[in-house]
């Protein structure tokens, strides 16, 4: 009898560690470690040097008025006065003809007076030195195609230059410093010297040292992100109860700040903003919406216009493409676009227009306004039209307009918290902001599936208003960069013409989107619903059904806008 109870107290045991085994099993816990490895050979990353001062005085400020303008473009403009465009010297000597890479390599320092001596692992390389034209004038990028590899370290092996940066022939940068500017990065990736890098002032050595981590994203981010995506359905569950999410703010309310913070750079993302040929990229707004940061133009509606056609009214340069960025809700990559009524804020999930990057779209935009009778006249089949300008109007978005969409959002936001305590990032309210935890739980998996229908927009009290504008956008689209637009880019970012072509296909490299929204013609439609005694009644047997008649006026007043 002992010897069978000690058999099966030994049979349960090995039955519980077996069922818990089989648990830990099924929560695919993922293990992260870390280890040093010995290899006999290692890749060197490319480098970029560039002389701070690298013009050539004698070509670029031969005159008092060369020197004026190159002051008033670097750090020192705000002491420097407006330039007078209007004397011939600028005309004359090239200030209004584009630029190009021959400018530069005509402006700058000879390379050899420059570049005494490059070595790597105590070999020469100096004819391996590639030039780059960047803002700062032409740098010089080694081991752009990342073929070199090293076995050695210490600072007397690896990579050595013997640099003149300092003469009498030197002219300064935006930058207004002398010196060297240096950059690690990638090969095969165009430096943005001007945000990275370190400085070495002149007659100073400066031993680097440098050292290689690769960082990839942790697979359960992506799980989230996937799992509240519209392939969610294709996505097993989240595993909330791993400690990962608890330690990385998953259950912390989110706030807009998150938002600053996980969004791409605004300057490296929004090249160029015009209207009406005019720069209006520092009138760019911050919105936040639940596909994250977005950009509004013109929100006070103070911009007019008396233009029209593709050259002119909004015109945007845009860089939707970079190793950096990461999927948006929609698990899509390029640019959404609205048009809305200035004061609202934008619905862009719901409404707007898409372009794939490498694209330019061009926008065709008609604008209605519609100002229908209040009741007793019914305005919509057997509905009744909203008087937002009666008197005793209660406007339930207050501060914002009354508008179709900003209701809708209200109503939408009003249920999303009775329902989960929180709402998503980008409603406006006093709300508080659902954490991870909670869109994924209750916001996400509600809405596709235990939505009631009170909660749906459709079911909320939102009636038409009797004065409202509506926007008919047809969009078209064609490559971009032509190859003339792409030496222009190549001219005006320090981006290669190779590298932009590229960007059209490769998922690693460069794209551009040009979005241009303009009127095609000035005139604007007045839908309007007119008292029946004002109307000419019709004859015959309807006459007297008829109370009111709609008539579309027309006056000319037309926009149009497009976006590259």
């Amino acid at each position: 009898m002992i010897w069978l109870a000690a058999f099966g107290i030994c049979t349960g045991y090995l039955v519980y560690l077996l069922h818990e085994e089989y648990v830990i099993f099924k929560q695919y816990p993922p293990m992260t470690s870390a280890s040093v490895k010995r290899v006999s050979s290692m890749q060197f990353p490319a480098i970029t040097f560039c002389n701070m001062s690298p013009y050539n005085r004698s070509k670029v400020a031969k005159d008092p008025r060369d020197v004026e303008y190159l002051l008033a473009i670097s750090r020192l403009s705000s002491f420097v006065g407006p330039i007078n465009w209007s004397d011939p010297y600028y005309h004359d000597n090239g200030y209004f003809r584009p630029r190009t890479n021959s400018d530069i390599k005509y402006e700058s320092l000879n390379p050899f007076g420059v570049i005494r001596e490059v070595l790597f692992d105590k070999v020469d390389v100096t004819g391996d030195v590639e030039e780059k034209v960047i803002r700062y004038g032409m740098c010089y990028t080694w081991n752009a195609d990342g073929s070199v590899t090293t076995t050695s370290t210490g600072n007397s092996m690896n990579f050595i230059a013997f640099l003149k940066v300092n003469n009498d022939q030197n002219y300064q940068s935006i930058d207004c410093s002398k010196g060297l500017k240096a950059a690690v990065h990638d090969p095969g990736e165009h430096p943005v010297i001007e945000e990275n890098g370190f400085l070495v002032p002149p007659g100073r050595l400066a031993p680097a040292t440098l050292s290689k981590t690769t960082v990839a994203p942790d697979p359960r981010d992506s799980t989230y992100h996937m799992a509240i995506s519209p392939l969610s359905s294709i996505v097993g569950p989240v595993n909330w109860s791993d400690p990962y999410y608890q330690d990385n703010g998953y259950f912390r309310s989110r706030t807009n700040s998150d938002i600053k913070y996980e969004t791409l750079d605004k300057s490296r993302m929004i090249l160029m903003v015009m209207f009406d040929q005019k720069d209006v990229i520092g009138d760019l707004e911050e919105k936040v919406t639940r596909y994250g940061m977005c950009y509004t133009w013109n929100a006070d509606g103070s911009a007019t216009t008396t233009s029209t056609g593709n050259a002119m009214n909004f015109v945007a340069l845009l860089n939707m493409n970079s190793d950096q960025n990461y999927q948006s809700i929609d698990s899509s990559k390029g640019l959404k676009a609205a048009v809305h009524n200035p004061n609202e804020h934008p619905a862009i999930e719901d409404n707007g227009f898409l372009v794939p990057p490498g694209r330019m779209a061009l926008a065709k935009l008609s604008k209605t306004t519609h100002s229908y009778l209040g009741t007793p006249y019914k305005a919509f089949g057997d509905d009744f039209c909203l008087d937002t300008t009666a008197d005793d109007f209660v406007n339930p978005v207050h501060p914002s307009p009354y508008s179709i969409n900003a209701c809708n959002q209200k109503c939408g936001a009003d249920s999303t918290y009775q329902r989960c305590g929180c709402v998503p990032l980008g409603i406006i309210g006093n709300y508080t902001i659902c954490s991870h935890y909670q869109y994924y739980q209750c916001f996400f998996n509600a809405s596709s599936s235990r939505m009631t229908v009170s909660s749906l927009p459709g079911a909320c009290n939102c009636p038409q208003p009797c004065q409202q504008t509506t926007y008919d956008v047809s969009v078209s689209y064609a490559l971009f960069p032509s190859e003339e637009a792409g030496s222009f880019l190549e001219s005006r970012f320090g981006f290669s013409k190779e590298y932009v072509k590229r960007s059209r296909y490769g998922p690693r490299n460069l794209r551009r989107d040009r979005c241009n929204v303009h009127l095609e013609i000035i005139q604007r439609s007045f839908l309007d619903h007119q008292h029946g005694r004002n109307t000419r009644l019709m004859i015959g047997k309807f006459a007297a059904g008829i109370s009111s008649e709609r008539e579309v006026k027309s006056r000319p007043d037309v926009h149009e806008f497009t976006i590259l």
